[in-house]
């Protein structure tokens, strides 16, 4: 399995995804490899030495890029590999990810449903598969709710930093003479937005809504209580080894393709206006 650097281990939801793939290949009567690698050209190296030295059966990927230069290599080799996400690749190639489009259409919607007209989303890092999904459903729930689309509200934060940018991005956006009552994000960010409400006084929930994408701890012990969507991350970590198990058998990897839908939890930060 090979996975850019990231927060990663600090990251329940990595961690669950990781448990369940730990598990299952486990159970499979086949060792995990982990590598974690400091950037693309690093991630390459180590998918070239475990490849071409023949140190795996097959291969896992995760935080998966747009374009990304693992997949090509991967399927140029015919080399069994199963994507935890998706990428713009448009040969045949086996993967199970989450519809982040149906989540933050069904979280913007919901958001617009409670009167919310001012809707923002701090979104993940350009460049990268899955926040494109994010944008085009938040996008459509805007749509869909009949509200017009602000480029204003909508920011990006950076992996590596995620409280800082989400921090400063949340300064910055409560400065605009009108700003968002409801902020959609990746739960990493929860730290920054929070610190950055607190210096401006507003309280969340109260004042301004907040839905997180993924349930991690920190959702659920901050108070007020985070409302989130929330992946099966255990569950999709299991899928994706038993994927991986049938396309080392030699099965086509284009049969498996599975876009799992997301649960929308309602907490203490999804209130009306005030």
């Amino acid at each position: 399995m090979i996975t850019p650097e990231q927060n990663y281990f600090s990251d329940t939801f990595f961690i669950d995804l990781l448990s369940g793939i730990s598990n299952q290949i486990t159970r499979a009567g086949y060792e995990l490899i982990l590598g974690v690698a400091s950037d693309e050209e690093h991630e390459m190296q180590s998918m070239r030495r475990m490849v071409e030295g023949k140190r795996v059966d097959g291969m896992i990927l995760t935080l998966i890029r747009e374009q990304d230069p693992r997949v090509g290599y991967l399927l140029d080799r015919d080399f069994p590999f199963v994507l935890y996400g998706r990428t713009r690749e448009t040969r045949p190639y086996a993967f199970v990810d989450m519809d982040g489009k149906q989540a933050f259409e069904k979280a913007c919607t919901y958001l617009a449903g409670l009167g919310h007209r001012r809707i923002a989303l701090l979104n993940g890092e350009p460049g990268f598969m899955f926040p494109v999904g994010c944008r085009e459903g938040y996008e459509s729930g805007l749509f869909l709710s009949g509200l017009e689309l602000d480029p204003d509200l909508i920011r990006e934060w950076k992996h590596k930093d995620p409280s800082q940018s989400s921090y400063r991005w949340t300064l910055e956006l409560f400065k605009n003479d009108n700003p968002p009552t409801a902020i959609l994000f990746q739960t990493e960010a929860v730290n920054g937005i929070f610190k950055g409400l607190d210096e401006l006084n507003l309280q969340p929930g109260k004042d301004v809504a907040l839905i997180g994408y993924d349930d991690l701890e920190i959702a659920r012990i901050h108070r007020p209580s985070l409302s989130v969507l929330r992946p099966q991350a255990r569950e999709a970590g299991q899928r994706v080894v038993n994927i991986l198990l049938e396309v080392i058998k030699g099965e086509d990897p284009g049969k498996f393709q599975e876009i799992h839908q997301v649960e929308m939890v309602i907490r203490e930060t999804s209130l009306p206006p005030s």
